[in-house]
């Protein structure tokens, strides 16, 4: 279960697991198909990933910070078969592609422009 609070998520199974500190509101969340990863999507233009393998109770650990989008990222979504595949959608009219694999950067590796658009795109 995932359970947003004011600035953080709580993310619960048999045990609490708190993702560390958002300075702002987040919008969407997706774990990638192992259930290793959750990535989520906040108002302060950033997407991050986060390490969730470790269970027992203890804070995930961010292992990435996504950053390029000019303005909230909205919506967020692993590929459902590239466990290293990540999709975000931001108020910018900016889809970006992400290659999350925790060896990396973050790189993004594709964007889609929707200017144009009267709203965001979505992640699936």
């Amino acid at each position: 279960m995932i359970a947003p609070s004011p600035n953080r998520l709580r993310v619960t199974d048999a045990t609490l697991t708190e993702c560390g500190s958002h300075r702002t509101k987040c919008r969407s969340v997706s774990w990638n198909a192992p259930g290793t990863l959750l990535a989520s999507a906040c108002s302060d233009r950033l997407a991050k990933v986060w390490d969730v393998s470790g269970g027992g109770g203890r804070e995930a650990r961010e292992v990435l910070a996504l950053t390029g989008h000019k303005d909230a990222v909205e919506r967020v979504r692993f590929h459902p078969a590239d466990a290293s595949a990540l999709c975000t959608a931001s108020d910018d009219r900016m889809v970006r592609f992400w290659d999350v694999r925790t060896s990396g950067s973050g790189r993004c590796v594709g964007r889609i422009d929707l200017q144009g658009h009267a709203r965001h795109g979505r992640c699936g």
